[in-house]
């Protein structure tokens, strides 16, 4: 691996695959950890895009959310499944707003039913996560489980630092570079620097 500054005094790293993701992973557990909640980008039937957030757990990879019915975005998850969730550091812990550590996934999501052993499972953790009101939530029966698998994602940790992920094969896991490798580049009518 090696590393470069650049006009904004960041590291940049230029590195691949399963090396890479291992270097990324406690970036993303952190994520994970210091964040109980998570964005929810859907579509609803004129494709007009729906932000919302929900309480998540993790298992094995996957993201479980207990929704209700009421919601929009629980109707649009249930007709379109692909959808994209993203995790954001919260402002108050960024050193620089346009740069807040972040990971976002396309997800796709499959309906656990109550019946299912992996719905206890599912509402055991987010119990723990989030609390005692997911018991009260569980007696509302138009609240549904679902498990989010992340199909691919994109982790941002600063300027310069963007990363491809591939949940299903982190050897795939690749430094984004931007337009030929050089990054941003410049938009139209700024001059170059000498």
């Amino acid at each position: 691996m090696t590393t470069e500054s650049n006009e904004f005094n960041v590291e940049v790293i230029d590195n691949k695959g399963a090396d890479l993701y291992t270097e990324l992973e406690p970036e993303l557990k952190r994520l994970h950890e210091e964040n109980i909640t998570l964005l929810m980008a859907t579509v609803d039937d004129e494709q007009i895009a729906h932000a919302s957030y929900t309480p998540f757990a993790m298992i094995d990879g996957d993201y479980y959310i207990f929704i209700a019915d009421i919601a929009y975005h629980t109707q649009h998850v249930k007709k379109r499944p692909i959808f994209d969730i993203m995790i954001v550091d919260d402002e108050s812990k960024t050193r620089n707003i346009y740069a807040r550590k972040r990971v976002t996934y396309q997800v796709e999501a499959t309906e656990i039913a109550r019946e299912e052993a992996a719905f206890e499972i599912g509402l055991a953790a987010l119990t723990e996560r989030a609390g005692k009101t997911v018991n009260v939530l569980r007696e509302m029966g138009d609240f549904h489980l679902f498990k989010l698998t992340p199909l691919k994602g994109v982790l941002v940790t600063g300027f310069g630092k963007a990363f491809r992920l591939n949940p299903k094969d982190q050897s795939k896991t690749t430094h984004l570079t931007g337009i030929d490798g050089k990054g941003h580049g410049k938009g139209p009518g700024i001059p170059k620097q000498a």
